[in-house]
């Protein structure tokens, strides 16, 4: 979790090559201020979800144990607390 601004990335691009699906705010604003930038001028290797859609759709995008999922929020510190506090509860209850 961290802030994201134009000049940094905060994963290594081959966490992004094994990816099965990725999830952003917006692809507009991950390409500016997000993951999607290790790609400029090329071709992404994924389908580039964006989250409210994925959820206003009920789309699974995890359809093995083996999925690798990336999300890129570049929304908010706080919003990616919560985000990874609910997942965090999610995985304990499991």
């Amino acid at each position: 979790m961290g802030s994201d601004s134009p000049e940094k990335r905060e994963l290594d691009a081959s966490v992004l090559t094994r990816a099965d699906a990725f999830v952003c705010d917006t692809r507009a604003q991950s390409e500016g201020n997000g993951e999607l930038k290790a790609f400029e001028g090329g071709e992404v290797p994924f389908k580039v979800h964006e989250l409210g859609r994925v959820i206003a759709e009920g789309q699974r995008l995890r359809l093995t144990e083996d999925t690798l999922t990336v999300c890129d929020l570049t929304g908010t510190g706080v919003q990616d607390t919560a985000i990874a506090n609910f997942a965090l509860s999610r995985l304990l209850s499991a």
